[in-house]
């Protein structure tokens, strides 16, 4: 009983703020929090005037500039996020605004794997979307002492960089030493994420360990005493935090960091789990939604693999050294062959702990980042220090520039040297899929349970175990006999995916109406089922929202056969594709050289109709057919469970035809709003649709419920 008393006093904390967090969990599964939100349906799509103020610093995005507002609807303060599209905008946080505009719903994810950018602003507070069309500066912000002070020095440090250095470098050194991510190349951005190093550009935990460490090799210098440094070290950990924008991970190192200071000046040192537990409780109480973001759990996730795993994989590998029994030679090789091990150990303890929630947000492990970050992240710290050098430089030794300049430039260069490199490895990164919340559970509670044991070697077979769990659980996902269509929300278009029983996955058709479509649909929907390779793709007629995917398609996935219509009119872009697929060495056929597959068959001759079949469910595709060619064919085809109506829905069919085929539902791909219809499921109201035969049957699924 005193043993059980002793350990609810030291870890009771601890429990009671796990206990906090599922109240948010289960407070959040009765949508208590995404309710809270001021609705404006009311106002929604109408051009409105509104005095608002200005919440944060406006953002520069490519083609427009975003900033976050305030103001009073229905008596009740809301958040609405302003999107001006223009590249000028001379306003600032404080300012008091009349603007009009039209004010928007919140953007909605409408296929599977796309990022749910909507229900992400909904738990920053957000309401809905404002898109100005002229302002009017009423009042001009007048921001405190402390933010005249931040914003200054945020000044000076970019410009330290920015004004002394080209752009193909300051860009990242930006990124890195204060957040600032606007001048990074797209071609840079793309291979730090393909290295695995993309955490790099964002301020975090990191740059907050390396602003304590600046500072307190300065404090050393003066005549201090231990505590007196700790208390000191809030200062500067504090202003970087704002001076960097304040962005949720540099927060929550920033709370982190305090409490371990705290820890150390209550001569806590070893509660590092109360310090964790501390920084999630400050950090929840005031935004209790955070817990439900990839940010804080990304974060926190690294911090805890890195507490509890890393010493435990160094004590299975524990190297001893004995100076007074080897040579100095030996013993300062000993010493960097450690030193290279704890690294390791370091990194592999984060990638561990955070390697489900990366393949649930990303729906990829990077392969190469255990290696990329063993290398990169120690050089990372030498660039930190350069930047505060150059700072300082730029501050109070302008003499010295040229010298720290060109540090700083050797420094970044290098950096994108090696990023590159990494990421030109083939299978940099492996894609999983997005796990199940069961897999998630049991793979944590694997890996806790596995460095709980005493022995060394039982460590070792709980690990080699966890590795055949992940692999086993990817082949069971990818191997499932059942026929699966899913019609894409793509707007006006047409793009349906079939996986057949025997596991080939054939694309009829991949278009859309936005020459982006295959980032923002085709890509987050493939990845998101760990999908790398399309078997086959038919393209039932020339028209662009036919194939406008087709490009995505290519660039990013492996392909073994393109099939197209019969004729081809005067179409570059088409031509185009064509050309790029055959240098990537895509086969390329006609439609008449389809040879009929299980569960699909191509009707002949080939008018844009097919036929989708699994046991006693069959489905029948018909792109742009008219009903003519349809009533042809009606005969062979026989009755249907499912039926897409063809040509977008422009056209219904006769109720003879569908008298005679039947079908228990119809699916319209389209853009616009379709008249209530008993058994028609609509892309344009229902998003993604789903259909999986069951063996006795089919199930039907919306995306949106």
């Amino acid at each position: 009983m005193c043993n059980f008393g002793r350990r609810f006093y030291n870890e009771g904390f601890i429990w009671l703020v796990l206990a906090y967090m599922a109240v948010l969990i289960a407070l959040d599964q009765q949508g208590i929090f995404l309710n809270k939100v001021n609705k404006i349906s009311q106002r929604v799509n109408q051009e409105t005037e509104l005095t608002v103020k200005v919440e944060a610093p406006p953002e520069q995005k490519s083609n427009r500039i975003d900033f976050p507002v305030s103001t009073l609807i229905s008596e009740r303060k809301t958040i609405l996020l302003a999107r001006y599209y223009n590249t000028e905008m001379n306003i600032s946080q404080f300012d008091i605004l009349k603007v009009t505009g039209k004010i928007l719903s919140l953007p909605q994810a409408r296929n599977p794997g796309q990022f749910d950018y909507g229900k992400y602003l909904l738990r920053k507070g957000y309401s809905g979307v404002i898109s100005v069309n002229k302002y009017e500066i009423i009042k001009k912000g007048k921001p405190s002492l402390f933010n005249k002070i931040v914003d200054s020095i945020r000044t000076k440090m970019i410009d330290s960089i920015r004004k002394n250095l080209p752009i193909e470098t300051s860009g990242v050194l930006e990124a890195m030493f204060v957040g600032e991510k606007s001048e990074i190349p797209p071609e840079v951005s793309a291979d730090f994420i393909d290295s695995g190093l993309m955490h790099i550009l964002v301020v975090s935990g990191m740059n907050v360990v390396y602003v304590i460490a600046v500072f307190f090799f300065i404090f050393k210098l003066l005549p201090l005493s231990n505590k007196l440094r700790n208390v000191l070290l809030i200062v500067p950990v504090i202003i970087y935090c704002f001076v960097t924008g304040a962005n949720p991970p540099v927060v929550r190192a920033t709370v982190l960091a305090l409490a371990i200071i705290l820890c150390y000046l209550l001569s806590r040192e070893r509660a590092l789990y109360h310090a964790f537990a501390l920084s999630a409780l400050v950090i929840l109480i005031f935004d209790p939604q955070a817990l439900f973001g990839a940010s804080m759990q990304l974060s926190f996730a690294a911090c805890l693999g890195l507490v509890y795993i890393t010493p435990k994989l160094a004590d299975i590998f524990k190297l001893t050294i004995d100076r007074e029994k080897i040579s100095s030679f030996k013993y300062y090789l000993l010493t960097i062959i450690r030193y290279i091990l704890l690294l390791f150990f370091v990194t592999l303890s984060a990638q561990l702990a955070t390697a489900p929630l990366i393949a649930k947000y990303f729906y990829k492990v990077s392969a190469i980042g255990l290696l990329s970050n063993l290398v990169v992240v120690p050089y990372v710290g030498i660039i930190l220090w350069v930047c505060f050098i150059q700072f300082f430089a730029y501050m109070f030794f302008p003499f010295a520039l040229p010298l720290t300049t060109w540090f700083c430039q050797v420094s970044a260069n290098v950096l994108l040297s090696m990023t590159a490199f990494f990421a030109k490895f083939p299978y940099a990164n492996v894609y999983f899929g997005a796990p199940s919340i069961s897999f998630m559970v049991v793979y944590y509670i694997i890996l806790i349970a596995i460095f709980k044991f005493k022995r060394n070697l039982h460590k070792l077979l709980g690990l080699s175990f966890l590795v055949i769990f992940v692999c086993v659980s990817y082949i069971v996902s990818q191997s499932n006999n059942k026929l699966s269509v899913s019609f894409l929300d793509v707007g006006l278009g047409d793009s349906v995916f079939v996986k057949t029983p025997d596991n080939k996955r054939i694309f009829i058709d991949c278009g859309g109406a936005g020459a982006d479509i295959g980032k923002w649909v085709y890509q987050p929907f493939l990845l998101s089922q760990g999908i790398t390779k399309i078997d086959k793709i038919l393209i039932t007629t020339d028209k662009w929202t036919h194939y406008a995917g087709l490009e995505g398609l290519i660039g990013n996935f492996k392909i073994g056969e393109i099939y197209l219509p019969e004729q081809i009119g005067q179409n570059y872009e088409l031509e185009q594709l064509i050309k790029i697929a055959k240098d990537k060495g895509i086969v390329v056929k006609s439609v008449d050289e389809w040879e009929n597959i299980k569960s699909i068959e191509v009707l002949k001759p080939f008018k844009g109709i097919i036929k989708v079949t699994d046991s006693n469910f069959s489905m029948l595709l018909t792109s742009d057919a008219d009903e003519n060619t349809i009533s042809k064919s009606v005969f062979y085809i026989g009755r249907v469970n499912v039926l897409q109506v063809p040509q977008h829905g422009k056209k219904m069919l006769s109720k003879q035809l569908l008298s005679t085929l039947n079908p228990e539902a119809l699916v319209i791909s389209s853009d616009k709003p379709i008249p209530p219809t008993p058994n028609l499921y609509s892309t344009f109201s229902s998003g993604s649709i789903e259909i999986t035969t069951t063996g006795k049957g089919y199930k039907l699924t919306s995306f949106i419920k």
